[in-house]
């Protein structure tokens, strides 16, 4: 489908998750009118916050094409899990690759816009060059951008590739709204703080056994010869990376994050994470602890897929 007069975008969302990049969508004056995801908790999470968008309980392998309406734009997350360290990096030959009918369902609708998110490994991959040969129709760009460069309180580095069908016009990448350092000449503004975020009031502190056991792990993993990183942060720094084992303390056996909150040390809660996200207060979560963290790490943040939904809408 090629877009031959200007109106009201409409988008699609492959492995939407909780709705993050659904709510970006409205947020840009788009109409989000599906989407789908293999987990339960997610797509119970997605169905709250977005009764007027038809969302699918439905793997990628078996979503009826009938079932699907004709849009504009389509939004994927794909799963990063094949291509990471953690994952082995098996990429095709790990079964949760979703790569095939990933494009066999973007070339049935052939929408006139794509726009896919994922770790920075995934270039490196098989799959990304599958993708490409079997999408040539369309033109994409791929970029590595830091959410914290566009106004979202994380330093997060994530692989964006932002396509659409090949009509010689020159587009690109949003320009970053945000940096470290802003001066009068670059008019940006300043990356947001922890501070801004802030709010572990329901938290406990770490007790000397527990901050004792980090110390106690780091040290094990540093003498096995593998690597360990330990962030302890306040308000003055960036919330790092939020990762899915926060769901058990701030990180997991080789990353841990470490909250300075007023002479006390803590782990970073569930709402700082979701902040950390872009997600606002008021948004529903619909799993158990483990299945939320999850959601909210797996996210494409709102305000991300608004400012590329509008960057591209008005080229």
């Amino acid at each position: 489908m090629t877009l031959t007069t200007r109106h009201t975008l409409t988008t699609g969302h492959i492995c939407c998750g909780a709705g993050g990049d659904i709510l970006g969508a409205k947020l840009a004056g788009a109409v989000p009118l599906w989407g789908f995801d293999l987990n339960a908790a997610a797509v119970h999470t997605a169905r709250a916050n977005h009764p007027d968008t038809t969302i699918h309980h439905a793997d990628l392998r078996s979503i009826r094409l009938q079932d699907l309406s004709a849009v504009d734009m389509i939004i994927c997350g794909i799963p990063c899990q094949p291509f990471t360290p953690i994952g082995k990096r098996l990429g095709v030959k790990d079964i949760r690759d979703i790569t095939i009918p990933l494009v066999k369902l973007i070339s049935d609708i052939r929408p006139a816009y794509l726009l896919f998110e994922n770790v920075r490994e995934y270039k490196s991959s098989e799959s990304f060059n599958v993708l490409n040969e079997a999408l040539a129709m369309y033109e994409i760009d791929w970029q590595v951008i830091n959410y914290a460069d566009y106004g979202i309180p994380q330093r997060r580095l994530r692989l964006f590739g932002l396509g659409k069908l090949w009509d010689g016009k020159a587009f690109g990448h949003p320009n970053a709204t945000h940096t470290e350092s802003p001066d009068m000449f670059n008019r940006l503004l300043s990356w947001v703080k922890f501070a801004d975020i802030r709010d572990g009031a329901d938290m406990r502190p770490m007790s000397a056994r527990a901050i004792s056991g980090v110390f106690s792990r780091r040290l094990k993993y540093i003498k096995s010869g593998h690597g360990f990183s330990l962030q302890l942060i306040d308000g003055n720094n960036l919330c790092p990376t939020v990762l899915a084992t926060m769901h058990s303390g701030s990180g997991c056996k080789s990353n841990m994050v470490i909250v300075y909150d007023d002479g006390r040390l803590r782990h970073l809660s569930f709402l700082e994470a979701r902040r950390a996200q872009g997600f606002p207060d008021d948004y529903m979560f619909c799993g158990n602890n483990k299945d939320n963290w999850l959601m909210v790490a797996n996210a494409i943040p709102p305000g991300i897929a608004a400012v590329y939904i509008q960057n591209i809408w008005k080229a």
